[in-house]
């Protein structure tokens, strides 16, 4: 019978530990919401020649033709050859760049909290294993950011897809640790484990953060949508103007002048 071995990643692991402090390269937003101010085009008075109005989406379309602008007419534009400029000698500096590395999790929250995660890690011989496991925080509080130093000493940045269950998980194994803690499922190498580790290292110094980060998200997510519910927002008519123009062809002398 296989017993599932667990890392209690508040301590030592030493086949992935380094000196390196995992942190967060991004703090989690504080969930309030950035308002961009409404831009408008301001258009200068002109004859309109022509109106056609459509009924679509609740709306009205209105495009209108405008008359040519006297005060701005129209001037012949003739294409000329480009300059040919030597390029000048560029010397290139090359520095060593530290790694970064992307991660594609998945990630289901469970009561309790239990969340259950699903990655792929790609190994340095070219190789790649897919990998699950189990852990006892709730991986929501990560949907804030994306971007870690992990305790490799590396740049990672992960993209989480997450979902959440109502109901308990049957499968989930038994958690004997309150500190976050990842229970893998099988034998994990020590490199695959390192994102785990720092992530659940990170939570352990974040944990009041990240999850004041999350509420406050969730505080205007749902003031949002009580918003759109009171009122909701009705279309507005769109008004599309342009004008038509030939440009005249140029005479010999202004072509000879090009």
């Amino acid at each position: 019978m296989f017993i599932p071995a667990v890392f209690v990643l508040l301590g030592s692991l030493a086949a992935v530990q380094s000196e390196q402090e995992p942190a967060l390269l991004t703090d989690p937003p504080d969930g309030s919401a950035v308002v961009a101010p409404e831009v408008r085009a301001v258009f200068a008075p002109a004859e309109v020649l022509e109106t056609t109005v459509t009924r679509q989406g609740g709306r009205d379309i209105i495009v209108q033709r405008l008359a040519l602008d006297p005060n701005d007419p129209i001037k012949p534009v003739f294409p000329t050859p480009p300059a040919v400029i030597p390029a000048e000698p560029t010397t290139t500096e090359t520095y060593d760049a530290p790694p970064s590395y992307l991660l594609m999790l998945s990630a289901t929250v469970y009561p309790g909290p239990r969340t259950f995660l699903n990655w792929t890690h790609h190994f340095t011989d070219g190789t790649s294993r897919q990998f699950s496991g189990w852990s006892n925080i709730d991986f929501n509080h990560y949907t804030g950011v994306s971007t870690f130093l992990g305790t490799d000493g590396n740049h990672h940045t992960f993209v989480m897809g997450i979902g959440t269950e109502e109901s308990p998980a049957t499968n989930a194994p038994e958690f004997t640790a309150e500190e976050p803690t990842f229970i893998p499922d099988g034998d994990i190498p020590a490199e695959a484990l390192v994102v785990m580790d720092s992530m659940h290292k990170i939570y352990a110094n974040e944990s009041e953060k990240l999850a004041a980060a999350y509420a406050g998200r969730e505080r205007a997510r749902l003031a949002e949508e009580a918003e759109l519910l009171a009122n909701p927002p009705q279309p507005k008519d769109l008004i599309i103007r342009y004008r038509i123009a030939e440009t005249p062809l140029p005479t010999p002398t202004e072509r000879d002048a090009q």
